[in-house]
């Protein structure tokens, strides 16, 4: 069943002059054009990054690095279980991209090189992930390690 969840991004079928999902946008379009997203296993996943204060008159900044996997229906992939954090940066950021890089760089790596997930049945699964970025996150490291970029 949770692998049928995983298709809905591949099974989905945009409808011409509206924009309901990521996956009626420009940019996703312009990156599956690029022979990405092929198989139905394939990951697509969000990469949100935002600061902030922790109270109001607090100097303490964070920064979180979250992650939705998008294949997930919209009904779904919001809610706690199918969402995550990655990192979370305490103080002052003067370099965001010096923390993201590793990060963006391992996705990278494995929409290129692939992902291989051996069930407890002995299934095997071989999948990609791609990242869409968008947040605080520089436009630089999109279009440097080539990840689309949503604003």
């Amino acid at each position: 069943m949770e692998l049928k969840k995983l298709h809905y991004a591949y099974n989905r079928e945009s409808l011409p002059g509206y924009i309901t999902d990521y996956f009626d946008g420009e940019s996703y379009k312009a990156f599956k054009a690029k022979n990405n997203f092929t198989s139905p296993d394939d990951v697509v996943i969000a990469l949100y990054v935002d600061g902030f204060v922790t109270q109001k008159k607090s100097k303490q900044e964070l920064v979180f690095v979250h992650v939705l996997v998008l294949n997930y229906g919209p009904s779904i992939r919001y809610t706690d279980q199918y969402m995550f954090q990655i990192a979370v940066i305490a103080g002052k950021v003067k370099d965001l991209d010096s923390y993201l890089l590793p990060i963006v760089d391992e996705v990278k790596s494995l929409g290129e090189r692939g992902l291989i997930v051996k069930k407890h049945n002995g299934e095997i699964i071989k999948s990609k992930v791609h990242m869409i970025a968008s947040g605080d996150i520089s436009q630089g490291i999109g279009l440097i390690l080539g990840v689309a970029y949503v604003q």
